[in-house]
């Protein structure tokens, strides 16, 4: 599918409600690595991006913190999000057989 392959903080903005559509709150930016590829590949790595603080004041100016990866709870919660914006029409039982189905997708 296509992918953004740059999903970290930087890269997502919050829209204010003022200035969008009621639904939209996000939006991705910065598509320079953009490309098909695996979406597991593409939300993993959303996944260990969570790790890094890039406003620390020493160098190298981030810091890994592996206790910020998303823990299995945060993960099914961001899936079913996924699914339903992604598929709707999913029933809720599909929709958890499918999140389950991403734990391991996601985390080879």
């Amino acid at each position: 599918m296509f992918c953004h392959n740059d999903v970290q903080e930087g890269n997502i903005l919050l829209l204010s409600a003022r200035s969008t559509h009621p639904t939209d709150k996000l939006m991705l930016i910065d598509f320079e690595y953009s490309s098909y590829n695996y979406r597991g590949f593409d939300i993993g790595n959303h996944f260990c991006e969570w790790v890094y603080n890039y406003q620390h004041d020493e160098w190298p100016f981030y810091k890994a913190e592996l206790s910020n990866y998303p823990n299995r709870q945060q993960q099914l919660h961001f899936f079913h999000s996924y699914l339903l914006e992604n598929s709707p029409e999913l029933k809720e039982e599909d929709r958890h057989i499918q999140a389950e189905a991403m734990v391991i997708e996601v985390n080879r």
